[in-house]
């Protein structure tokens, strides 16, 4: 063979072995184009969703493929209409885009699911969804879809659903010949059974029993949610589900009020071990939820652009504490599966100081209070040795709305909270003082309009009432997912009178327009004089309207083996009792503790013991 030929044949070995190191290089880079990651847009923010929250679903065993994968969102597995679409299942589907609304039906069931809402309706039944079904912009496609709730569509029509974590898959088997159509009673199908995607499974309560499916020819599965005035169904397939069916969290919270983070300096280090410590013990006692203060008076402990930094996170108010809290927080809390809520005082300025100088010059309300004009001067109030902002204006709602949307814009919280403090107690001369100025203005602005002016007590709970539904609103129309709820008083004469709080709690849970939850502050002993608990707890479940609104019970841990009540003192299962009656009640879901720092008492500690078997 001469040299030329023998060169020829080095140079197309050498062409094919570089076409097949090459080619593997071609096919690696391909398979990690599809691992990275889908962004989707929905409720004002961008989401990435990486290959271990992308799902795929199986009909009758075969994988189905979908213009857009499922996703899993807050544990729950959300897919596009084309898996609902396929024709095996026999679903009709529409969209209203002026509604925001699809509607599926089949046979004698009909769901309609609201983008971004939480309530869905079955033949015209409310029922309320743990995610709401939202309406996405795939910005990698450029195209909008609507990602629905696989597991609760697909039960609600009588289909097995099946659930793999290991795969991240679901597998819908469909109605063949031998299957007989479902019944359907009038009453809406409730299945609220998430998809797990964390390591640690759902403990199971004691207002909840979930029924395992028993391996008969026709098997019946009736799946019992938590007890609130929302419908149940019992759904009898031919098919038996395979799955293993989970517990619906009750509510279960901690309140950490800043009397547990203290007015001493610290360093990250020494906040983040405190922090951790706090959690920790949290996830001990059963606790699935944490309600931070990260606004007690008019300052932050987060990067706000409103409000000054708290005392409570560097030692000095208005001082960069040089890291920041909440997100150390929201970190610690999500790392441990507990959901965490901002608490925030939306009124209160100061306690027991009315000195405005005090404050430090960017603080809003010294800048609002020295202004040479009056009204800007009347956005703050002087009353009882305390500063607050006036209900009645409007740069002050918006004031703590913008307040509201930083935290939900930039933090990834899952809730925020209002407490107790909005109108103080404004004695026998609520007519003339606080913002009665501003009431007298209205009622002139009316005379000129020829309109009749409403009382000055209607008056403050509309003012009330604007802030609430401005914040909820802003709240929803940034993320849908994120919770809004407020903790009132638990006497409802007190709240109902004409000279204190004037908070509309009837209007609040009668509609889904205000709150998502009311957490009353429920602190009394059973045998109270005033608001004995069972009574109490009843009273409140029965101004329960909508099922769009939670009812939690706020439990005073604090007065636990106290003399402030003879029961407290005489009874170390005050607290056992009351969880296990409010469980007993309709319309109850859940309960929240005050506080953290009465777990640690050597007043509270027999009750506690007691307590918390029945939060694990």
């Amino acid at each position: 063979m001469n040299k030329k030929r023998k060169q020829k044949i080095f140079q197309w070995i050498a062409l094919v072995l570089l076409l097949c190191i090459g080619m593997p290089n071609i096919s690696f880079r391909g398979a990690k184009a599809a691992e990275t990651s889908m962004t989707l847009k929905y409720g004002g923010k961008k989401y990435s969703f990486a290959k271990t929250k992308q799902t795929t679903a199986k009909v009758n065993g075969k994988k189905v493929t979908t213009p857009i994968p499922g996703v899993i969102i807050n544990g729950t597995n959300f897919v596009c209409p084309t898996l609902i679409k396929k024709k095996e299942l026999g679903i009709s589907y529409s969209y209203n885009s002026s509604k925001k609304q699809v509607t599926l039906k089949k046979d004698n069931t009909t769901i309609k699911l609201t983008m971004g809402k939480k309530i869905a309706k079955v033949n015209e039944k409310n029922v309320k969804l743990g995610t709401a079904p939202q309406r996405v912009y795939y910005i990698e496609k450029k195209k909008y879809y609507n990602i629905l709730p696989a597991r609760f569509v697909f039960e609600t029509f009588g289909f097995s659903y099946t659930w793999q974590q290991k795969s991240r898959s679901c597998a819908i088997i469909a109605k063949t010949e031998a299957t007989a159509t479902p019944k359907v009673t009038n009453t809406p199908v409730i299945t609220k059974t998430p998809e797990i995607v964390k390591t640690a499974v759902p403990t199971a309560t004691a207002n909840l029993t979930t029924a395992t499916p028993k391996a008969t020819t026709k098997p019946t599965v009736t799946a019992t949610p938590k007890a609130t005035t929302k419908p149940t169904v019992t759904v009898t397939p031919t098919v038996a589900p395979t799955k293993t069916p989970e517990a619906t969290k009750e509510m279960k919270a901690m309140w950490i009020s800043y009397l547990e983070f203290g007015s001493s300096a610290k360093t990250e280090a020494q906040f983040r071990k405190t922090v951790t410590q706090m959690f920790d013990n949290c996830v001990s006692y059963g606790m699935n939820t944490v309600i931070v203060q990260v606004r007690p008076f008019s300052d932050a402990m987060y990067k706000s652009s409103y409000f000054p930094w708290s005392k409570y996170a560097s030692g000095t108010l208005g001082k960069d504490p040089g890291y920041d809290p909440l997100k150390i927080m929201i970190e610690l809390a999500h790392k441990r599966g507990l959901k965490i809520q901002a608490w925030l005082n939306p009124y209160r300025i100061t306690t027991g100081n009315t000195n405005v100088s005090a404050l430090p010059a960017s603080h809003p309300a010294r800048k609002w209070a020295n202004s040479s004009t009056s009204d800007v001067k009347r956005r703050v109030l002087s009353y009882g040795g305390n500063l607050y902002y006036n209900p009645s204006s409007s740069q002050v709602r918006t004031l703590i709305v913008n307040g509201v949307k930083e935290i939900v814009k930039n933090y990834d919280v899952d809730g925020i909270h209002f407490d107790d403090y909005f109108y103080p107690n404004l004695g026998t001369s609520y007519k003339t003082n606080f913002d009665a100025k501003e009431y007298d203005a209205y009622v002139e602005q009316c005379k000129k309009d020829g309109k009749t002016a409403k009382t000055i007590v209607k008056w403050r709970r509309g003012n009330v009432n604007a802030l609430v539904k401005r914040v909820h609103t802003a709240v929803k129309g940034l993320d849908p997912n994120v919770e809004f709820g407020i903790s009132p008083a638990g006497n409802i004469d007190n709240l109902t009178s004409s000279s204190a709080y004037y908070v509309d709690i009837q209007t609040w849970m009668s509609t889904d327009t205000y709150v998502d939850y009311i957490c009353p502050q429920i602190y009394w002993s059973f045998n109270n004089a005033v608001c004995p608990y069972k009574a109490t707890v009843k009273r409140w479940a029965d101004l329960k309207k909508s099922d769009a609104v939670d009812l939690y019970i706020g439990l005073a841990v604090y007065r636990a083996g106290t003399t402030i009540e003879k029961e407290w003192s005489t009874s170390n299962t005050v607290l056992k009792r009351q969880v296990v009656y409010g469980r007993s009640v309709k319309g109850v879901s859940g309960f929240a503790f005050y506080r953290y720092d009465s777990f640690q008492t050597s007043t509270s500690k027999q009750e506690v013991k007691n307590l918390l078997p029945l939060l694990k």
